[in-house]
C-alpha cells in the first residue's frame, strides 16, 4: 500500500504552521500528487530549498519511480542535456542518470 501523500503534506502544513501558504490551489496539488516528480516540486513550493547538510542526507533516501524516471529523460532529451546538467538540476549522481539511460532508453 502506498503512502498517502495527501494526509502526510497536510499534516506536514499544520505541525509546521504554515497554514497561511495553503491556498486552494496548493491543496489542489497536495490532493493530485501522481509521481515524485510532482513531490519534489511541491516541497521546493512549500520549504524552499533545503540546507547543504540536510539535502545530501534526504537525497540518499529518494527513490523514483519508473513515469519519473521517463519525464527526466525525456526532458533531457528535448533540451539537448547532457547527464551532468540534469543530474545539477535534480540533485541527483551523474552515475544514477546513465545507469537510467541505459536501462530505460528503449522505452523513450
Amino acid at each position: 500500500m502506498p503512502p498517502n501523500y495527501t494526509k502526510i503534506y497536510l499534516d506536514i502544513v499544520k505541525y509546521k504552521g504554515k497554514e497561511e501558504l495553503l491556498t486552494e490551489k496548493l491543496k489542489q496539488k497536495i490532493q493530485n500528487l501522481k509521481t515524485v516528480k510532482d513531490i519534489l516540486t511541491l516541497e521546493k513550493e512549500l520549504f524552499g530549498t533545503a540546507p547543504c547538510k540536510h539535502h545530501i542526507e534526504n537525497q540518499k533516501l529518494r527513490c523514483y519511480d519508473e513515469a519519473t524516471i521517463l519525464q527526466f529523460l525525456k526532458e533531457q532529451k528535448i533540451h539537448n542535456l547532457n547527464n551532468s546538467t540534469l543530474a545539477k538540476k535534480y540533485h541527483i549522481s551523474r552515475n544514477t542518470v546513465s545507469k537510467w539511460k541505459k536501462n530505460y532508453i528503449i522505452n523513450i
